[in-house]
């Protein structure tokens, strides 16, 4: 028994002390410490109650009374007389005429030339060439076109020939040959045969063959050949010939045409193209208006110069960027932690039945508030010794129903 004992109590052992660490991981896991939220919390409130208190709104207020009220003291200066000699400037320079151009000279050398381009125009255009007589080339043109239009009508005549009865005697023997069916036949004899055969083939003497008269008369059809084509060529030179010497006579003839000469009207061009480029404006002078300028710039000097002072706004301004510079470095509270924690209970613990009990209490509440409201003699009747029960039962309706 005590054998026994002794083996089982190191199994138990070791089982107690896997069951905590279990428990202990469980817990850890699936609880959290309140004691360490609190201390995290409590800390952060510290923190935040250790920091300098923002800027109020009143602080705000203070200094935009202050801005506007040094605003309004200031003086607007009297611009009446700046704006008399602005307007004085205005009709001075309004009052400017410049001087027009004469230009006469140059229209009547541009009607002058315009006069002679139209007598060039007349007479080029009352010019005539003499015209060349195509009439035998025609004639040839028209030759050619019958003679090819007789030998495109004979093509045209021409008919193709029937070969139905040649594809069908072939068709025939195609199918006669397709039907014949050769028998085996021994060829030996046949191969010893012909191996003879050109045995004997080889040991001929093959006679030599006379090919001089074939050459003769391939010579004499190659000279004909030769004579034909010299004198189809000979014959379209001639043509080409007549022809190239019409077209000679007619380019000489166009050549031989005098060209009026523009010489002159290119000369007169120039001219004017030099006159047009060293054509100058005057420059209107701008001195006196530059003047005038420079005068009403010192007075508006010394119209500033005698300005009241106006304030020293420089404290104002240091507030504001005091009041802008602690507005921007607050940082808001970090509540991260808080958050935290808050969505750590909620996602642990199960809330929905404390919500439906709550739900209820809402509902029960609600409905007494408007069972009240509904009998407001019952209300009046009771006495007036309790009026603190009273104004709670007024007042905690509303709290429920607004939740």
């Amino acid at each position: 028994m005590w054998f026994l004992l002794t083996q089982i109590f190191p199994l138990l052992l070791l089982a107690a002390i896997l069951g905590a660490v279990l428990a202990y991981w469980w817990l850890r896991n699936r609880q959290e410490g309140i004691t360490e939220s609190h201390e995290r919390i409590t800390e952060r409130l510290d923190a935040l109650s250790a920091r300098p208190e923002p800027a109020a709104r009143e602080d705000y207020e203070a200094g935009m009374a202050l801005i506007s009220s040094a605003v309004r003291s200031l003086r607007m200066p009297d611009m009446d007389p700046v704006n008399q000699r602005l307007a004085a400037v205005e009709g001075a320079i309004s009052g400017i005429v410049m001087p027009e151009t004469d230009l006469g000279p140059l229209q009547a050398m541009l009607e002058g030339m315009d006069t002679r381009l139209n007598q060039i125009e007349r007479t080029i255009t009352g010019f005539t060439l003499p015209e060349t007589d195509l009439r035998p080339l025609e004639g040839k043109l028209d030759g050619l076109e019958s003679r090819l239009t007789s030998l495109a009508a004979s093509v045209a005549e021409l008919k193709n020939t029937d070969l139905s009865p040649i594809d069908r005697r072939f068709g025939q023997l195609e199918e006669s040959l397709a039907a014949i069916k050769l028998p085996e036949v021994d060829l030996g004899p046949l191969h010893s045969g012909l191996a003879r055969l050109d045995l004997t083939i080889a040991g001929l003497d093959r006679p030599q063959t006379d090919l001089g008269p074939l050459q003769t008369r391939l010579a004499e059809f190659e000279s004909r050949i030769s004579l034909l084509g010299d004198r189809l060529e000979a014959a379209q030179k001639r043509d080409f010939d007549k022809l190239s010497s019409e077209i000679t006579s007619v380019a000489s003839g166009v050549s031989g045409i005098e060209m009026p000469d523009l010489g002159a009207v290119y000369q007169r061009l120039v001219s004017v193209e030099h006159a047009i480029a060293s054509f100058t404006i005057p420059e209107p002078n701008m001195t006196p208006l530059y003047e005038r300028m420079a005068a009403l710039e010192d007075s508006l000097a010394t119209v500033r110069a005698n300005l009241p002072g106006t304030p020293d706004l420089t404290l104002v301004e240091r507030r504001i960027a005091s009041l802008q510079e602690a507005f921007l470095t607050q940082t808001p509270p970090d509540l991260t932690p808080v958050l935290n924690a808050v969505q750590s209970i909620e996602g642990r613990l199960d809330l929905e039945a404390m919500e439906n009990r709550l739900n209820a209490i809402e509902y029960g509440l609600a409905a007494i508030h408007h069972t009240l409201r509904a009998r407001p003699d019952a209300g009046a009747a009771r006495p007036e010794r309790e009026p603190g029960t009273r104004a709670a039962a007024t007042t905690r309706p509303p709290a429920a129903a607004e939740r």
